[in-house]
């Protein structure tokens, strides 16, 4: 099995601004018009279907990417031609934690892990893949054992917001990405591996990736 370049700790660092601070639409909230919430944090994902969340005339409706789709998204997203094995089995063995349907009352806290774990696996193959054929991460120096720069750090992240969210990323969101890495990496080995993994994985695990 190939060697992690992401340690757990910084991982639950990672997934803790996920939802909660980036790539979340600029606060956008899943309400109907008459003020009332759909969310439903007693939902789960494996075994609901269309008719838990049924369709309301005249209702904001949100839709999120559901199990099947998930890979699909997330490889399409950052550009992976081909998922690794392990990213694979990852992802057939958090399948079932995932929504079956998208509904924005069907998300929950172990869904959102769950796409977390697959989402670092498609980064791991996405720097892998960039270490010969440079797009994303063009201006990292993926060899370093230093961090990278601001500015190659704001480079991925405007890639990444525009592939994987549509738009140009906010400066709120940018500075919590880049102080994630800069408070949480050092000069180490694969220093810069890891940052560029950090950051892949925050931006592919936030709502805005995972709008449908």
């Amino acid at each position: 099995m190939r060697k992690k370049t992401l340690t757990m700790a910084s991982f639950f660092i990672v997934s803790g601004f996920l939802v909660a601070t980036i790539g979340n639409g600029c606060g956008q909230d899943f309400t109907t018009q008459n003020g009332g919430s759909t969310g439903n944090n007693t939902a789960t994902g494996g075994g609901l279907t269309p008719e838990d969340d049924p369709i309301i005339p005249g209702r904001k409706t949100v839709s999120f990417v559901y199990s099947n789709q998930v890979l699909d998204q997330l490889t399409s997203c950052v550009g992976v031609t081909k998922p690794s094995e392990l990213t694979l089995q990852t992802y057939a063995s958090k399948k079932g934690s995932i929504s079956v349907t998208g509904a924005a009352n069907t998300i929950t806290p172990p869904m959102m892990m769950a796409i977390t774990t697959i989402a670092g696996e498609v980064c791991n193959d996405l720097i892998n893949q960039e270490a010969t054929s440079p797009r994303i991460l063009s201006a990292v120096d993926l060899s370093a054992n230093t961090p990278p720069s601001v500015s190659s750090l704001n480079d991925v992240i405007s890639k990444m917001a525009l592939s994987c969210w549509n738009r140009y990323e906010t400066q709120d969101e940018r500075n919590v990405l880049v102080n994630m890495v800069l408070n949480s990496v050092a000069n180490e080995n694969q220093a810069s591996r890891k940052a560029s993994l950090m950051v892949c994985t925050a931006m592919l695990s936030s709502v805005d990736a995972l709008l449908n």
